[in-house]
């Protein structure tokens, strides 16, 4: 949210869909600034690294737990995190 109130725009959209036993969860953000990254993980770029930069590496924790794909993408201008996860068999 911070890197949306910081863009041109500000724009966040939340797609959340279940299609065919994937449960899909698509988060795009308008954002201006820079990408800190270190060992192919994200890093925060807020002073207060404690309490910031958690959030991304605890939902890749969840998703590869329970077997899902996570796939972050970015460019200039936007960020966008994609998450599906899969109807287990079992269950």
């Amino acid at each position: 949210m911070t890197a949306a109130e910081k863009a041109e725009n500000g724009i966040i959209e939340i797609t959340i869909k279940y299609e065919k036993g994937v449960f899909f969860v698509i988060v795009e953000n308008d954002f201006r600034g820079m990408i800190k990254e270190d060992k192919s993980m994200l890093k925060t770029t807020k002073g207060d690294k404690i309490n910031h930069g958690i959030g991304l590496n605890n939902v890749k924790k969840v998703v590869e737990r329970y077997k899902g794909d996570l796939l972050i993408d970015y460019n200039e201008d936007k960020f966008r995190v994609e998450i599906s996860m899969y109807e287990r068999a079992d269950e």
